[in-house]
């Protein structure tokens, strides 16, 4: 938490009960005062069932007795499907921290602004489904949840889809006054490494890393289980929860599904976990199983992936079936099984407990996974059967040194492993001989280690510099894993790919895509999709938009399979006419039917507007539309040509409820748009009011630099230039802010307001003033660029002289040098992330 004031004068674990709803293990206790006392265990080793994600709740608490601890707490996992489940149950928690006023205001009194939330919650899951809260008040406790491709890649100052201005934000914000708990990590070893040479090149100032695991396969220095966790009888019947194995050989691989289905329906009661390796046969098992229970097998059978769109898992996890699966629930008389066919995605983190399992063979860290989800409290008498083939119990020694070959002997190996053992309980799985265990592993990609100079390059985000591709120091090298696409469907992409890119650019900036709208697949099925829909569409063209890692946006109509652009880690839009979403939420080459369009919620809507009257995306008439529009942030987009005199004015319309932070702290001109209108003079003043209250809360000795840096940052746009291009007429106040309007940008003619601003704080600003170097460079590069500087002439300031301007240009470059080695790469940062939070602030508000 920085050097802040104190959350409270208690212990924060005297809350864990009433939060959690038991009493802390001996082992959350121990790691608590770890915590507290600010000693943070390099590795955490616990078993799964015992609350590992509780680590996060912890070191929440802990702030209460040490406010010299990171304010955000990053919690990473491997799977995007755990994602949204780790994150549901950590709101959980903060909605019970903010029914408790005691608490909740010991939180708020710690932070710079009010909230809703005594603790923000980020969500980074890839797909820009991110709603920028965690980001408006740096002092206030957060946690972010998401990804290795999504924290990992924003660390290291190149955010997968994120623009110019968000990816040093993104740095500073989780890689300063942070700590990040990487799960299982030994899926993830290139991150793990990428996060020791973070922490090695900050001396660990501000920023720790701990990495967690349940398998049992760490060696050397790791917080576990001691021998009072051994002692306590609601710990011990959790290690020797009763599972037994039974095995299954088939000659074949299609023969193993068969086998799986009829292990699974021979249960006649209780909750079903059914694990396959692929998605395909998880698809084929979950359709075999519900035509074997017949009557009623689609309320009885139900399907995860890390594929499903967003909608559709969020109706799964409210639904029947899982909620037979809540490790909370109460067990009632027997009733007729339920199945939950999954794939890797449910192996790690999610919070399930089955009654009973049925698997394919897996490697053995995955076995432990899954076995992980079944009889969690100890409290039943569980089965497992393992279905295996012929090939995969034999080829231990003579498979291939290919990847795959690879996969085959750690299958075998496994197999073999779990057949010597008494039962699956979590103790017989940890006492396997560490060695053994690893050979029943596949040695993940060789780590990259990250280089002071790499690093230094990584963070000139404005430079344009051709660099390595950041994937080598998340996946490490020779990655097998295949890289991600995310898949959006939408009714307006036709239209918006006819009015060109810029507009595009502008309406996903304004209308992000929403956690219900995106779909993750292989980067190779969103092509294959791709090509399946040209080829249906016979030569009729696919209109489609693209935003890459780097945030570039593509609008184009597709004639064939050439045009297709990499869509390694981008954000793929597609009309919804284009089929390729099963109504089942999962993707697919062979779906052909429209998908439904899950953009609009009570916060935004889109509708058309003109002469015709208004009407909903839908097609719904005007009464439809919701009362708060009036006072909506609009973006009217209009759909005739512009040289198309006589064309019908109509609009596409997009409205938000309320303003939006990820808006507020983008590189677009949409951050014109606020809540109201406001001049120069009184945004700028606002502003710096705004970063002196954050910079307090966080005891900051840079506060007074943070605010005049507020009062300055957007004096560059009294210039006449910005005002036409903002709409504002000759003689009006000069506007910072508007709620309403398009911005002109092509009137810029490419003038940087930053930098105007920065001329105006040059002049007025003496030499030897405190703090100046700082000051400056944060009015420089509070859109991003001054990373190191401004290269392009275009940016200068119209109404100074050439040789001003260049000077300008190169002391900012000489500055940004200067700052990096006075504080370190990733603090700098975060210093330029504190204004830019206050800028959003403000801007979503009338005031502070």
């Amino acid at each position: 938490m920085g050097t802040g004031a104190k959350l409270g004068g208690m212990s924060g674990l005297c809350h864990f009960e009433e939060i959690v709803g038991h009493a802390p293990w001996p082992w959350q206790t121990r790691l608590y005062g770890a915590f507290a006392e600010g000693n943070v265990p390099v590795a955490v080793d616990i078993p799964t069932g015992l609350g590992k994600t509780s680590c996060v709740l912890l070191f929440l608490l802990a702030q209460f007795d040490n406010p010299a601890l990171p304010r955000r707490i990053v919690y990473v996992v491997d799977r995007r499907a755990i994602v949204d489940q780790t994150a549901r149950a950590i709101r959980e928690w903060i909605g019970r921290i903010a029914e408790r006023p005691a608490l909740a205001g010991a939180f708020d009194a710690a932070s710079a602004f009010p909230s809703d939330a005594p603790v923000q919650l980020g969500i980074l899951r890839g797909g820009l489904a991110d709603d920028g809260q965690w980001r408006v008040d740096p002092a206030r406790p957060a946690v972010v949840v998401g990804t290795v491709d999504m924290i990992g890649s924003r660390i290291l100052f190149s955010g997968y889809g994120d623009g110019r201005s968000r990816r040093p934000m993104h740095a500073g914000l989780l890689g300063h006054d942070s700590i990040i708990m990487l799960d299982e990590a030994h899926l993830s070893p290139a991150m793990e490494e990428l996060l020791r040479s973070i922490e090695r090149m900050q001396n660990h100032a501000g920023f720790k890393s701990m990495t967690l695991s349940a398998t049992g396969t760490n060696a050397g220095s790791v917080f576990g289980l001691g021998r009072e966790d051994e002692a306590d009888p609601g710990v011990r019947i959790r290690l020797h929860a009763s599972k037994r194995p039974s095995f299954h050989r088939v000659k074949t691989a299609a023969a193993g599904i068969r086998r799986i289905c009829e292990a699974a329906s021979a249960h006649r009661t209780g909750s079903i976990a059914v694990f396959a390796r692929t998605v395909a046969n998880a698809e084929k098992i979950a359709t075999e199983l519900t035509r074997m229970i017949g009557e009623g097998g689609s309320e009885r059978v139900a399907l995860l992936t890390g594929t499903l769109r967003g909608e559709e898992r969020a109706e799964l996890a409210d639904g029947p079936v899982w909620n037979r699966f809540d490790p909370r629930r109460k067990r009632g008389p027997d009733r007729p099984p339920v199945y939950l066919v999954m794939t890797s995605a449910g192996e790690v983190g999610v919070d399930l407990d089955a009654d009973h399992a049925v698997m394919d063979l897996t490697t053995l860290d995955s076995m432990t996974q899954r076995l992980g989800r079944v009889n969690r409290a100890g409290l039943a008498k569980s089965r497992v059967s393992i279905v295996f083939t012929e090939r995969e119990a034999s080829e231990a020694e003579k498979a291939p040194e290919s990847h795959a070959g690879k996969l085959v002997a750690a299958r075998a190996r496994t197999l073999r492993v779990l057949k010597q053992l008494p039962d699956l309980s979590p103790t017989a799985l940890r006492n396997i001989d560490r060695r053994e265990f690893a050979r029943c592993m596949v040695p993940s990609a060789i780590p990259a280690r990250l280089h002071r100079e790499a690093a230094m390059a990584y963070a000139a985000t404005s430079a344009d510099l051709q660099l390595p591709d950041v994937s080598i120091h998340l996946r490490g090298v020779s990655d097998p894993d295949p890289p991600d696409s995310y898949l959006v469907w939408r009714r307006e992409v036709p239209d918006l790919v006819r009015l060109g890119s810029d507009a595009a650019r502008e309406v996903i900036a304004f209308f992000r895509p929403g956690a219900g709208e995106v779909a993750r697949v292989p980067a190779r099925f969103a092509r294959n999709l791709i090509e399946t829909v040209l080829e249906r569409q016979e030569g009729s063209g696919l209109p489609m938009i693209a935003v890459g890692p780097g945030g570039n946006v593509t609008a184009l109509v597709l004639e064939d399979a050439s045009g297709i652009p990499l869509l390694n880690h981008a954000v793929v839009f597609l009309p919804t006419t284009a089929g390729g979403l099963h109504s089942s939420g999962l993707p697919s080459l062979s779906a052909q039917e429209e998908v439904r369009d899950v953009c609009d919620d009570d916060g935004r809507i889109r509708y058309f507007d003109g002469s015709r009257g208004a009407e909903t995306m839908d097609g719904g008439e005007e009464s439809v539309l919701p009362a708060w529009l009036d006072r909506a942030i609009v973006l009217r987009v209009p759909l005739h040509d512009a040289d198309e005199e006589e064309a019908e004015e109509r609009h596409l319309v997009f409205a938000l409820r309320r303003a939006d932070p990820a808006l507020q702290t983008g590189e677009s001109d949409l951050t014109w748009l606020g809540v109201s209108p406001q001049t120069i003079d009184e945004h700028c003043s606002l502003v710096g009011e705004a970063v002196r209250r954050i910079g307090e809360a966080l005891a900051l000795p840079e506060t007074d630099a943070l605010e005049a840096a507020g009062r300055w940052h957007d004096r560059g746009k009294e210039r006449r230039v910005w005002q036409r291009a903002a709409g504002v007429p000759a003689g009006g106040p000069l506007l910072a802010k508007s709620n309403r309007g398009r911005f002109r940008s092509g009137l810029l003619d490419g003038y940087r307001h930053e930098f105007g601003s920065l001329a105006e704080a040059d002049r007025e600003i003496p030499a030897g003033f405190p703090g100046r170097d700082l000051i400056l460079h944060l009015i420089a590069s509070h859109h991003g660029w001054a990373r190191p500087g401004f290269s392009d002439t275009r940016q200068w300031d119209p109404d100074l002289p050439s040789a001003l301007n260049r000077r300008l240009a190169v002391d900012a470059e000489h500055r940004f040098a200067r700052l990096q080695a006075e504080y370190g790469l990733w603090r700098l940062a975060w210093l330029e992330a504190l204004l830019k939070a206050a800028d959003a602030y403000v801007s979503a508000r009338t005031g502070v």
